[in-house]
């Protein structure tokens, strides 16, 4: 019994030390290491190396342990770059990324170009325009969907009837019980 409450005992100390110490070391690792991916992309940008800049950048984005403003970073500096590389179709979709991750996004003058926050102001109207007519179109198919079960339903139980029977018919006698 004592030798099962040690393992049990080693178990828990070794549970604790994961969820506490390691876990937490190895987060900040991997933190500190997408930093640095995203610095030598923005280093990249400024040096007018673009296509360094968007492999980084890239690179950066595909981990998985990014939070959604370090994601967001990222794609902001992808636009710019695509801005800077006059790609204005690569700039919109991944503004339409940023969009998607955080709908309430708006760049200000204070910290963004007047040309970036022009560009993104123009595709949030057009993004948001078009959230609203999917919206609409996915009430519409619940709405049509609903109505086309209600008339299946309908038909089913108009075509049913009563089972085919006098409705003055009185139901039959219940069966004798037998005696014990």
């Amino acid at each position: 019994m004592k030798d099962r409450r040690n393992n049990i005992a080693i178990i828990f100390l070794f549970l604790a030390l994961q969820a506490f110490i390691i876990n937490p070391v190895k987060a900040n690792l991997q933190n500190k290491v997408d930093r640095e991916l995203l610095q030598k992309a923005e280093s990249y940008y400024y040096d007018g190396d673009f296509d360094n800049a968007i492999k980084m950048a890239n690179k950066f984005i595909s981990q998985d342990s990014l939070s959604i403003e370090d994601r967001k970073d990222a794609y902001i500096l992808l636009v710019h770059i695509f801005l800077a590389k006059s790609d204005a179709t690569s700039a919109r979709k991944v503004v339409e990324h940023i969009f998607a991750i955080d709908p309430a996004y708006e760049p200000t003058l204070e910290e963004e170009t007047p040309k970036y926050v022009t560009f993104v102001g123009e595709i949030k109207k057009q993004y948001m325009a078009r959230q609203v007519k999917t919206e609409k179109q996915e009430i519409n198919w619940l709405l049509w969907g609903g109505a086309g079960v209600g008339a299946t339903l309908l038909i089913i139980l108009l075509a049913s009837g009563n089972g085919g029977g006098d409705p003055t018919d009185p139901l039959p006698a219940p069966p004798e019980f037998p005696e014990d």
